[in-house]
């Protein structure tokens, strides 16, 4: 069903039509749900290190975390189908959460979480009012605190990094503002960003994670991976009407979109994890300012 406000939308925005009926697309071969992808949740691991909206083929040219690297596709081609098909319904009572990106609490009553707990790393103390963001250096920060509190855990950490805004030097002097409405403008042809210019910002701002992914995968103790919740178009074609796409739409398969990178670290010994249930508080005063500013529309 096509609400008012997608026909308004459609309307202003031919290219908001060719996106969604790609989606229609998707949605009626694999459901609402890519079918082929993994359930994270389920897979083997201690700790897994989330960087967002990463591409398995970028990470893989400029990893520098030792590990064994595989290729794995997500069940979702953005944040909210990812946490959908991951955490739904599920007892994850031995899992804390530890998050720079605020989907969680603006989606929970679509998710049903049921994490031992929830780290907000966003919300005030841990946002950056010049950039806009969570930086890589204050996730670690949480993530250590996290690990001491919370030791039979298992923890997601979820970095928001390569997501834009971009914090590196290059790209915040190339492409400035790269936060409210960026990917959306790039579309519809507001803005006019060389695609080279745009994969260098993005690459700069994996390059910018990657060292401090890095040094919690170094202090924390069990098995970590490191992977993603989705990947990224820039300036490709969709499918199947082939119009320029930017950003990670929802429901849109396309490999660059779901093939993410699965990094098994290596490690010594394995932590004992026991589920314990808890009240995890969901609410948030602003939760939509914050997905504002890292350029999700809301």
């Amino acid at each position: 069903m096509v609400s008012i406000r997608q026909l308004k939308r459609g309307v202003q925005s031919p290219k908001m039509v060719f996106q969604h009926l790609n989606k229609l697309y998707f949605r009626n071969r694999y459901g609402k749900e890519f079918e082929n992808g993994v359930n994270f949740m389920e897979e083997d691991w201690d700790n897994l290190l989330l960087l967002d909206a990463c591409r398995y083929d970028i990470f893989e040219s400029v990893n520098a975390v030792d590990g064994s690297l595989e290729k794995r596709t997500s069940r979702a081609s953005s944040t909210v189908g990812f946490l959908k098909s991951n955490i739904h319904n599920k007892d994850l009572s031995d899992t804390v959460y530890v998050t720079a990106n605020p989907q969680l609490v603006w989606k929970s009553e679509q998710f049903s979480p049921d994490f031992h707990k929830v780290v907000n790393v966003w919300e005030e103390d841990g946002w950056d009012d010049d950039l806009q963001t969570v930086l890589p250096e204050t996730m670690v920060s949480y993530a250590k605190e996290a690990a001491e509190e919370y030791p039979d855990k298992r923890l997601l950490i979820h970095f928001i990094q390569p997501h834009c805004p971009f914090i590196g030097e290059f790209g915040r002097e190339m492409v400035e503002n790269s936060n409210i409405d960026f990917w959306p403008q790039l579309r519809e042809g507001e803005r006019d960003i060389p695609k080279d210019v745009l994969l260098k910002a993005y690459i700069e701002n994996l390059e910018v994670v990657i060292p401090y992914v890095d040094e919690l995968v170094q202090c924390l103790d069990g098995k970590s991976v490191v992977s993603s919740d989705h990947g990224q178009l820039i300036a490709e074609r969709s499918f199947p009407i082939p119009f320029v796409e930017y950003g990670h739409p929802q429901d849109t398969y396309l490999p660059n979109l779901v093939e993410v990178p699965w990094l098994v670290c290596p490690f010594d010994e394995r932590r004992t994890i026991e589920r314990a249930k808890t009240d995890t508080e969901m609410q948030s005063g602003n939760v939509e300012e914050r997905l504002k500013q890292l350029g999700y529309k809301v």
